[in-house]
């Protein structure tokens, strides 16, 4: 969203590249945020559909295993290197990043959540981390997931893959707000961004990470 109104649309869509398969974009959209710093005002991530994210594909956990009898483990590794700088980018982003969330989150989805300055839900959003229950270690999203719910919290839901209510969520820390509704995201969404941080901070941090990404 750009500091005066919605004008810059694109500048938002373009903000967004980094949930795309092509891991350039991320350093694109990313060094876009550094480059125009002081015309985003916020970048919200939100879903088109019914779940807001659906996690990783199982058919890529099937072949990341394939890959390790084959002894060909520097590929499964680069796949996951591959989202783990996804989701550095993110974490990392200058301008401020938040999730509104209005349905379902699962596995990667929930490390995406970790990643986002504040993530805004409904009452009827849940987050889980669905990888458990197929036998996978949700270890690339860990760092950022114990860093939002606390080790002890994370310790409960990286064994059980038990569901987090919306309610729930935010008592651990998970979810920064609950409200009612898909309109009171769009009241999130459309108010004046009031709580997010300061052009002058924002340019310090561009200047601080710029070298990273030239």
């Amino acid at each position: 969203v750009p500091k005066s109104g919605r004008r810059d649309v694109d500048a938002t869509e373009r903000a967004l590249f980094f949930l795309a398969f092509d891991v350039a974009r991320p350093r694109r959209c990313i060094k876009y945020a550094y480059d125009h710093v002081g015309e985003l005002r916020v970048i919200f991530i939100k879903s088109a559909g019914r779940i807001w994210c659906a996690g990783g594909d199982p058919k890529d956990f099937q072949a990341a295993q394939k890959m390790e009898s084959e002894g060909r483990a520097a590929d499964n590794s680069a796949g996951a290197q591959e989202f783990a700088n996804r989701l550095k980018y993110v974490n990392e982003c200058p301008v401020p990043v938040v999730a509104l969330v209005a349905g379902p989150v699962f596995g990667g989805g929930v490390g995406i959540c970790s990643v986002c300055d504040m993530v805004v839900c409904t009452e009827r959003a849940a987050f889980q981390l669905s990888e458990v229950k197929l036998g996978v270690i949700p270890a690339t999203i860990s760092p950022y997931v114990v860093q939002a719910m606390g080790v002890r919290n994370a310790r409960r839901y990286f064994t059980t893959g038990e569901p987090i209510n919306a309610a729930t969520a935010e008592a651990i820390g998970l979810a920064s707000e609950v409200v009612k509704d898909v309109k009171g995201l769009e009241l999130c969404g459309n108010q004046p961004v009031e709580w997010t941080r300061p052009a002058k901070l924002q340019t310090s941090l561009a200047r601080s990470h710029r070298s990273r990404f030239g």
